[in-house]
């Protein structure tokens, strides 16, 4: 397994930061928070995972039915009962 280091606190701050204020670019963030702009670039990907982490949670779930149309609808013969 695979060890991580852990997270910096300017990197923790940086994305909250970034997290509020999505207009900003990844140069802006770098000079604000003084980070490598590598580690920036991951913060930013991060970020858009974690929107599209959102924007796929599971619909409930509909049922679709459909009526049959008939176009050519033909009136129908009126039924003749024997005497």
């Amino acid at each position: 397994m695979r060890k991580t280091r852990p997270r910096l606190p300017s990197t923790i701050a940086a994305k909250d930061y970034w997290r509020n204020n999505p207009k900003m670019t990844p140069g802006e963030i770098r000079d604000l928070f003084g980070i490598p702009p590598a580690r920036v670039y991951k913060l930013r990907n991060e970020l858009i995972k974690e929107k599209l982490m959102k924007v796929k949670k599971p619909r409930p779930k509909v049922k679709l039915t459909f009526k049959a149309q008939n176009r050519y609808d033909i009136p129908a013969d009126p039924i003749v009962t024997p005497k």
